[in-house]
């Protein structure tokens, strides 16, 4: 099987590359152009795209023991359910997280100076 996770009823592939130099969010959390005088933005980035990975790794442990389970191998039922659970709950905190911090650069680019 190839790096593709099925989520939702689509193939998806792994999160990567998101955040950090060439990433679609670097601009936003100053992977590509840091600002002067922002110390801990490039922490906080590096505390944001491990937490990425992290739901990452989740999801493709839990489709691992799902593709393990209908393959016939000794795992329990229960196992999986946990572990695709742990995933979902995982993958929700981080769409809720994400929504929040583009609400907070929203709400950010609005300020009059």
């Amino acid at each position: 099987m190839s790096d593709a996770l099925l989520v939702g009823g689509a193939l998806q592939k792994p999160i990567s590359g998101a955040l950090g130099s060439g990433g679609a969010l670097a601009p936003l959390l100053g992977g590509a152009a840091p600002a002067d005088g922002a110390p801990g933005l490039g922490k906080f980035a590096e505390v944001l795209e491990g937490q990425l990975e992290s739901v990452n790794e989740a999801m493709l442990s839990a489709d691992a023991k799902a593709e393990a389970l209908v393959r016939g191998e000794e795992l329990s039922i229960h196992e999986v359910m946990i572990a695709m659970t742990k995933a979902d709950i995982s993958f929700r905190l981080m769409t809720q997280v994400g929504r929040r911090v583009i609400e907070a650069y929203e709400e950010i680019s609005r300020m009059q100076v």
